[in-house]
């Protein structure tokens, strides 16, 4: 209650001595007097420090509400400055956050060009290693298949070269027949083959001495063979051989042709063709035992000509 009457005294005239004094009859009444002694006594240091306070508070109830202070010219260019300071610094800010995002960026799209330019490489790299590999294998296949070629080419020429193998000179003739037929073929006289037998066998005995052939010339075919012969390579020597066997090889159906082939002239309604498809058919209605007369007789034939080929000897 008391603390409430003071304030109201100096919010009326100010905390001064003489109002201190016209309050102090009703705080006295108030309490005793010990009490109001100290409650004035704190009363007055509390003036000092509250004068200040007041007079600032007067101070501003005497100025006008809603007036400032007016800036002069150059406070408010200075404060124009900072501002422009500031937002330029702000604006500075701003352009190294988008430089540096964008040298970052940058960075990031070099970075990524150099691995897709590292893996184009590589690719292509691979690409061209592989159509080099590629290449050489073609190149290698192609090489290959030239030699094979060129060794079968070679292969064909040889094996063509040694079945056409033969002495460089003539046999002479095996007999006085086959010396007739060379005969004949050289004045270009044609003897049909199924009208050889007969004509052969109608020369007289003075006409067939004629063509009797000299032993002497087997002699010396022999010689001359024999040095022929030793000159040829293994496989000439084998190709000889084999040309040989196919030669002296007798077969049982050549026999019996031989045999039922007519020995006079065909007749008019008879041609070779029609007597060997005849002599085919009587073949084949030959019985097991009878083919076996004819097959004795070519397994020795073949065996006497190896005979005479092996001793150059020469029937006449």
């Amino acid at each position: 209650m008391l603390l409430i009457t003071l304030r109201n005294t100096w919010a009326r005239s100010g905390p001064s001595s003489a109002a201190l004094r016209s309050a102090a009859p009703t705080v006295t009444s108030l309490v005793g007097s010990r009490l109001i002694s100290t409650t004035v006594n704190a009363l007055k240091n509390d003036v000092g420090e509250s004068s200040v306070v007041v007079s600032d508070a007067k101070n501003i109830r005497s100025k006008p509400v809603g007036t400032a202070k007016k800036l002069s010219a150059a406070e408010r260019a200075e404060v124009k400055a900072r501002a422009l300071q500031e937002q330029e610094r702000e604006e500075e800010k701003v352009r190294k956050v988008k430089e540096k995002a964008l040298k970052e960026q940058e960075r990031t799209e070099e970075k990524a060009r150099k691995v897709t330019e590292k893996a184009h490489k590589k690719t292509q790299a691979a690409r061209e290693k592989e159509e080099a590999r590629e290449q050489a294998l073609k190149a290698k296949e192609e090489a290959k298949a030239q030699k094979l070629a060129e060794e079968e080419k070679k292969s064909t020429e040889l094996a063509k070269k040694l079945r056409e193998i033969s002495p460089p000179f003539d046999a002479p003739p095996r007999n006085a027949f086959s010396n007739w037929l060379k005969a004949t073929r050289e004045e270009g006289i044609l003897v049909a083959f199924a009208e050889q037998g007969s004509v052969w066998a109608n020369l007289s005995g003075e006409e067939k001495k004629k063509y009797v052939v000299d032993p002497q010339l087997y002699i010396d075919y022999q010689e001359k063979y024999k040095a022929w012969y030793k000159n040829l390579s293994p496989r000439e020597r084998k190709a000889v051989k084999a040309k040989k066997a196919r030669k002296t090889t007798m077969r049982p159906f050549a026999l019996f042709v031989r045999d039922k082939f007519p020995r006079g002239p065909l007749r008019e309604n008879q041609t070779v063709r029609t007597v060997i498809s005849s002599i085919t058919l009587a073949w084949k209605e030959l019985s097991d035992a009878e083919k076996e007369v004819y097959k004795q007789r070519a397994r020795e034939h073949t065996a006497a000509q190896k005979t005479e080929d092996s001793q150059g000897s020469v029937v006449v």
